[in-house]
């Protein structure tokens, strides 16, 4: 299923006019495994938490992980 979803994106793939990744990292490899698409734009758009999402205080971190029963 893995090989048959690879192929298709990377024969759809050089058919698109821009491709969209979320690193740099990501970006170099998908020029790397497929030239055709390589050659057109490829945009980088770094995944983030919406500003809803606050850092947890450790506090809160404890309650959770005393609730968490980590023994069988």
């Amino acid at each position: 299923m893995i090989k048959a979803a690879r192929m298709f994106e990377l024969f759809f793939g050089r058919f698109g006019d821009y491709h969209l990744t979320v690193s740099e990292a990501m970006k170099i490899n998908l020029a790397e495994i497929a030239p055709a698409i390589g050659r057109k734009p490829i945009y980088v758009l770094y995944d983030r938490a919406t500003p809803k999402f606050k850092q947890t205080t450790l506090e809160t971190k404890e309650k959770l992980y005393q609730g968490i029963s980590l023994e069988g």
